[in-house]
């Protein structure tokens, strides 16, 4: 009796501290925008700019007010000879059969529900260092288990010697064309790669840009970020190690970001290498962030392919 006695007063001394929590702090908003948010996208210019119209419905800018939250973009790429996503990011004829199947870039947003989550439980992104920002990998193990996901390099374990696999990039951002590496930067939680300007009611739309920059004495190029709702200064998108991208096939240009990972990237820079008419292009999805985990839930979008741009 005693015993029980015990229990029920921990009991409820938890259920008095759960109490003040709520009561002292504010009882957590949950946010899900899958029903308010619309894309539209159109390829402009050779394949070598992106206009993107974002539009979040009254509803959810109402949910966004309610919950007190700022949303952002955030952008994920990946480089590949192919132009379509249901390719690979290079072409294995001389490996495996199935290659094609596991690892053709419709896989990309299917498997970013590691980051959604099923409910609406997100997780964050953060750079894995100041130096690098890797968006997930997709890759085979030894086993020949395939489509395996890591946040981070270090989690691609057991991968198969013969390279198969997929890095999803995330840009790293400058303010000129002109910065050096070391002035690129990346952006995290609260507000990734841009903020989506929210005032007053009804439905918001946002027009972006994603275009080719390249300075004229340069064969290294950026892609140009222009927020044209807002008429702000644009932003330079670099690679998840900050380097720019290459401009041509030639050896020098490809071997940086060759360099930057030697098992996903080293199957498209033979590709480029074996065929001198081969092409590179960037694929570009974006998803919409909200919340901050504190008092409402993470919250991401589905990812939302954007489309390409061609490098050369």
């Amino acid at each position: 009796m005693k015993r029980c006695q015990k229990l029920s007063a921990k009991f409820y001394v938890l259920v008095l501290a759960s109490l003040f929590l709520f009561t002292s702090c504010g009882i957590p908003n949950f946010l899900n925008l899958d029903d308010a948010i619309s894309w539209g996208k159109i390829s402009t210019n050779n394949n070598t700019k992106l206009d993107v119209t974002l539009t979040i419905f009254t509803r959810g800018i109402e949910k966004i007010t309610e919950v007190n939250t700022k949303p952002s973009i955030k952008f994920f790429y990946v480089l590949s000879t192919n132009s379509s996503t249901s390719a690979p990011p290079a072409n294995r004829e001389k490996v495996d059969s199935l290659y094609d199947f596991r690892y053709n870039l419709t896989y990309v947003p299917s498997l970013f529900s590691n980051y959604k989550g099923k409910l609406g439980n997100g997780i964050s992104w953060s750079p894995e260092s100041n130096t690098t920002a890797p968006g997930f990998y997709l890759y085979t193990k030894d086993d020949s288990t395939y489509r395996n996901f890591a946040r981070m390099r270090s989690g691609v374990i057991d991968a198969e010697p013969d390279e198969l696999g997929i890095l999803v990039g995330t840009f790293a951002q400058g303010s000129s064309l002109l910065d050096k590496p070391n002035a690129y930067n990346f952006s995290g939680i609260p507000f990734m790669d841009t903020q989506v300007p929210i005032s007053g009611g009804g439905d918001l739309t946002f027009n972006f840009t994603l275009e080719l920059a390249k300075e004229s004495s340069s064969s290294q190029i950026a892609i140009k970020f222009k927020n044209v709702t807002e008429g702000k200064s644009p932003l330079y998108f670099a690679s998840y190690k900050r380097n720019l991208f290459p401009h041509s096939s030639d050896a020098s240009d490809i071997e940086t970001f060759r360099s930057e990972d030697l098992y996903f990237h080293q199957p498209i820079y033979n590709e480029i290498n074996d065929k001198p008419d081969a092409n590179l292009y960037l694929h570009i999805w974006a998803t919409v962030f909200g919340g901050d985990g504190t008092f409402t839930n993470i919250y991401w979008s589905n990812l939302e392919y954007l489309g390409f741009i061609q490098l050369f």
